[in-house]
């Protein structure tokens, strides 16, 4: 069953609310049982059960995650999502204990739809502004030598 634009628009807006309350349950809960995200930081990830482990380890990394959500790109079965994260690294990520770091990295996602779930995501993300925010990398732009 073809999801409509409204219906894309509905299920965007959810994720975005339960981002906000943070809550894996409710964000796993939009992928199908057999849904695949294909990501960077979590690798790949299949089932809904896998994706919301994946949502409860991140969420617990970063005590108070928050994501804006700047473009949306809609096309049938399909939407992009570019949103920025913010937060401050208080937990475990990457077999690092959390030391307080602010954090700021922007990301796109990926997504089609099918009888009105997610059935699969690819992420994309700022990797490299990500780590150079937790101090793993340093860098300077190219005009600075």
């Amino acid at each position: 069953m073809a999801i409509t634009r409204e219906e894309m628009v509905t299920l965007l807006d959810r994720r975005t609310a339960d981002w906000q309350d943070r809550d894996p349950e409710s964000l796993a809960a939009d992928y199908a049982e057999t849904a695949v995200v294909e990501s960077p930081m979590t690798g790949h990830s299949v089932g809904r059960e896998a994706i919301r482990a994946t949502y409860g380890k991140f969420l617990a990394a970063f005590g108070d995650l928050r994501i804006v959500r700047e473009h949306v790109l809609i096309d049938g079965d399909r939407a992009v999502v570019v949103f920025t994260f913010t937060g401050t690294h208080t937990g475990l990520l990457f077999g690092m204990q959390g030391a307080g770091e602010a954090l700021v990295f922007r990301g796109v996602s990926v997504y089609k739809v099918a009888d009105g779930q997610i059935v699969h995501e690819q992420r994309i993300f700022d990797f490299t502004g990500f780590l150079m925010n937790l101090g793993i990398i340093t860098a300077r732009p190219a005009g600075d030598r």
